[in-house]
């Protein structure tokens, strides 16, 4: 064997050693990019369980959510107070949402939930009202997604009236 061939060999096998670094290199970028993901759903879902612990954990909460959702005015300040806490978590968790969107670390279906969500939400009378107010304190981006997600969407009191009491209720005669 002369040294050109031990040489051609050499660059074979180099050659197949760096195919065989860049294939393992993708596939662990593809794995640790599956991975975000995975973590950042989790996190999405994680960001909202203050929200929804805050209204489960009494009927006072829970009545704040409802009434103000319906018409913010009808709050006191400090009932006002936390309706704004909880509404402002919920549309600061949309812009870290829109953010993990835009990095491609959010699959389609839970951005779209996301969006069915905050837009039912804000788009009841009392969410557009605390909206109005406070959209100025966004990013024009938030202002623009938030915007967008209100005209796709149906209000939260007409998604689930039996939540907020606005069902239309059958009236069963009284036999007596």
């Amino acid at each position: 064997m002369n040294w050109d061939a031990i040489g051609a060999i050499g660059e074979i096998v180099g050659a197949t050693a760096v195919v065989l670094s860049l294939l393992y290199l993708a596939l662990q970028l593809r794995q640790s990019t599956n991975f975000a993901r995975m973590e950042y759903h989790t996190k999405t879902i994680d960001s909202m369980a203050p929200s929804y612990h805050w209204r489960a954990a009494n009927p006072h909460n829970a009545r704040i959510f409802r009434e103000g959702l319906q018409d913010f005015r009808t709050l006191n300040a400090d009932e006002r107070v936390m309706l704004d806490s909880v509404l402002s978590t919920i549309v600061l968790s949309f812009k870290d949402i829109l953010e993990a969107r835009k990095n491609n670390l959010l699959d389609s279906d839970t951005y779209k939930a996301w969006e069915g969500y905050v837009g039912a939400l804000i788009s009841m009378p009392g969410g557009t009202l605390w909206w109005e107010q406070i959209k100025p304190g966004y990013t024009d981006e938030v202002q623009r997604a938030v915007a967008s997600v209100i005209e796709k969407v149906v209000p939260y009191d007409q998604l689930m009236p039996i939540v907020f009491g606005t069902e239309a209720r059958e009236v069963i005669p009284d036999d007596s």
